[in-house]
Protein backbone atom coordinates (compact mmCIF):
# COMPACT_ATOMS: atom_id res chain seq x y z
CA UNK A 1 0.00 0.00 0.00
CA UNK A 2 2.68 2.78 1.22
CA UNK A 3 5.07 1.33 -2.41
CA UNK A 4 1.38 2.08 -4.30
CA UNK A 5 1.35 5.05 -2.84
CA UNK A 6 4.82 6.59 -3.44
CA UNK A 7 4.23 5.50 -7.26
CA UNK A 8 0.79 7.42 -7.49
CA UNK A 9 2.18 9.82 -5.22
CA UNK A 10 3.69 11.97 -8.35
CA UNK A 11 0.50 11.44 -10.13
CA UNK A 12 -1.84 12.73 -7.25
CA UNK A 13 0.21 15.65 -6.73
CA UNK A 14 -0.79 16.70 -10.38
CA UNK A 15 -4.90 15.60 -9.84
CA UNK A 16 -4.16 17.00 -6.92
CA UNK A 17 -6.77 14.44 -5.11
CA UNK A 18 -6.69 11.98 -1.77
CA UNK A 19 -6.04 8.24 -1.39
CA UNK A 20 -9.59 7.92 -2.21
CA UNK A 21 -9.14 8.30 -5.73
CA UNK A 22 -5.99 6.06 -5.93
CA UNK A 23 -7.74 3.53 -4.36
CA UNK A 24 -10.71 4.00 -6.82
CA UNK A 25 -8.16 3.71 -9.83
CA UNK A 26 -6.94 0.46 -8.55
Amino acid sequence: SALRRFGRFDRELDIGVPDETGRLEI
